[in-house]
């Protein structure tokens, strides 16, 4: 195999395949990137056997062949190289050849023929959306997601696809995120997904931000194109909560909110919670909304925002750093909390689609 190709391009290419590869792995090929050439088109991959990404990129093919080597080695190498083109040249024992105009490096490889083979699966729907919007879904609900292993299926995203809507979900057990969009482009049948959050998070760091993103669903396997990068993983099994019973079916108030304003008390105030005592309190009166908060080794704060509100006054005990999370994500100027008392749960709504439920820090 023998090829030149643009530095930036390649560099490029191989960030987007490296972050999949673990640094504990008892199977050396899987340390390793996949590397073809032919028809002057490179393409390269990598796989932790759960994860697997591909890209492609043009170049020069001098000779077709293929290789695997170290991946996030060779990305270093090609990240602190000078100058434009890359020549990359493999022998027969797969080492692999790095010159640039003033630099000259081999590593060594193992050969291709050991690289895990892909699986392929016929996909019983297919979903085609804008890029831009998978983007902004993964990016509304992924903090929510539970980092607690002992239930597999909170670790992942909840996928639906049902008379023409697309639902995600993400929860912890202790808030919701949730957003529902149309959707125009769907083949096959309407059914449920949970996608690893990992797999997510993948998605939303390496998709671009223009174009269509192609999403082909299995009974255990996922496939994303997003153009030449191709994502493929494993499903989660199992039967994700039924999130809609703990979405109150209507609110007694709603009170609307300057997000900017709001979340820069909130910041402030987290400096005078802890870990003992991680909850604000929230009082709401006639025009105008008390935020508090007591520490005993810390200290305490007080901030006061005009609101548009005329009933009763109540009070809400929340997680500062819960209520937080959505307001960093959601692209609007104002929003809303909706809420029935101050024990039930609160809503926030913003972002066209898009819900967040909390529950209220109790006994305090």
């Amino acid at each position: 195999m023998k090829l030149t190709v643009q530095r930036e391009k390649i560099t490029d290419a191989l960030q987007k395949l490296t972050s999949i590869i673990g640094s504990r792995t008892t199977l050396p090929i899987l340390n390793n990137v996949l590397i073809k050439a032919d028809n002057d088109v490179l393409h390269m991959e990598t796989t932790d056997l759960d994860i697997r990404i591909s890209t492609q990129i043009e170049a020069i093919v001098e000779k077709k062949g293929s290789t695997t080597v170290p991946a996030k080695r060779f990305l270093q190498f090609i990240k602190d190289f000078q100058g434009g083109n890359i020549t990359l040249e493999s022998n027969e024992s797969h080492s692999l050849q790095i010159d640039s105009a003033e630099s000259s490096y081999k590593l060594h490889g193992i050969s291709p023929d050991d690289f895990p083979i892909p699986n392929t699966f016929p996909f019983i729907r297919k979903i085609t959306i804008p890029q831009i919007d998978l983007f902004r879904y993964f990016n509304l609900i992924l903090y929510a997601v539970s980092t607690d292993d002992s239930r597999k299926v909170l670790n992942g995203i909840f996928i639906s696809v049902k008379a023409n809507m697309l639902t995600t979900v993400a929860t912890d057990g202790k808030r919701l995120s949730l957003i529902e969009k149309p959707i125009d482009k769907f083949e096959g049948s309407e059914g449920d997904i949970i996608l690893h959050s990992r797999v997510a998070n993948e998605i939303h760091r390496v998709i671009p931000k223009e174009g269509n993103v192609d999403i082909e669903i299995g009974e255990k396997q996922i496939l994303f194109r997003m153009g030449n990068t191709v994502l493929t993983s494993k499903l989660i099994e199992g039967n994700f909560p039924n999130y809609r019973q703990v979405i109150p079916t209507s609110f007694s108030k709603k009170i609307e909110l300057g997000k900017e304003v709001f979340h820069s008390c909130l910041k402030r105030m987290i400096n005078v919670t802890s870990e003992s005592n991680p909850y604000v309190k929230l009082i709401f009166s006639p025009d105008k909304l008390i935020i508090t908060a007591n520490t005993n080794d810390i200290g305490e704060g007080k901030e006061t925002l005009p609101i548009k509100y005329s009933g009763q006054e109540f009070s809400v005990f929340l997680n500062p750093l819960f209520l937080s999370d959505p307001l960093k994500v959601m692209c609007v100027d104002n929003f809303s909390f909706q809420m029935n008392d101050g024990f039930s749960p609160v809503s926030i709504i913003g972002d066209e689609g898009f819900l967040y439920i909390m529950m209220p820090v109790r006994n305090k």
